[in-house]
């Protein structure tokens, strides 16, 4: 896959229509997000984006100077879902197996919760990311927040067969309970 950098005067008229397209589908029509998309900056921005098989922008972002006076850059109107959801696959394909072949691990719906609830909150992240509702810096912050979390629930998830039955109650909720702190904390720091 080829990763575009353009400024918005180097485009080409279909460069720019499959990315405003692109940006149209996945931010008004997918997530009904009903939003001036067209709000002047993309003539200042560089544009980065990748084609699919289809001839169609699999991804796309733009880059624009926030304040040049204090070199403050912006990233946003950031499509990637795509990925994310097959990293999600990827990564649970690969737990699974690694549980049930290496590990001799009885394989539970946990892993695929765990796996599930931090594809949405990356997800999340990204979406709040590209409406610029969230500086990049404060996204990737939320970023290790959910690896954290992420890295967690997976190790309390791989003991729990190690432990008493009491103890692998407790082991069994912290999961459940770092991805909702971690939810919480972006839910409360993006309002």
């Amino acid at each position: 896959m080829e990763i575009i950098v353009k400024h918005f005067d180097e485009l080409t008229t279909r460069e720019l229509y499959e990315i405003l397209k692109t940006r149209f589908e996945i931010f008004v029509t997918e997530q009904e997000c009903i939003y001036q998309d067209m709000d002047d900056k993309d003539q200042d921005a560089i544009h980065v984006f990748c084609w699919n098989d289809e001839g169609r922008v699999a991804g796309c972002l733009r880059v624009f100077m926030k304040d040049a006076e204090k070199g403050i850059v912006q990233i946003g109107r950031v499509v990637s879902g795509l990925v994310i959801i097959v990293a999600g696959i990827v990564t649970y394909v690969v737990l699974l197996y690694g549980s049930r072949i290496i590990l001799h691990r009885q394989v539970t719906s946990e892993l695929f919760l765990i796996i599930g609830w931090s594809m949405l909150e990356v997800a999340s992240i990204n979406r709040a990311i590209a409406w610029e509702r969230v500086s990049i810096d404060r996204g990737i912050v939320f970023l290790i927040i959910v690896a954290v979390a992420a890295v967690l629930s997976l190790y309390f998830y791989l003991q729990y067969y190690k432990v008493k039955p009491m103890t692998g109650y407790f082991f069994g909720m912290v999961p459940l309970i770092t991805e909702a702190i971690s939810m919480g904390v972006f839910e409360f720091l993006t309002r």
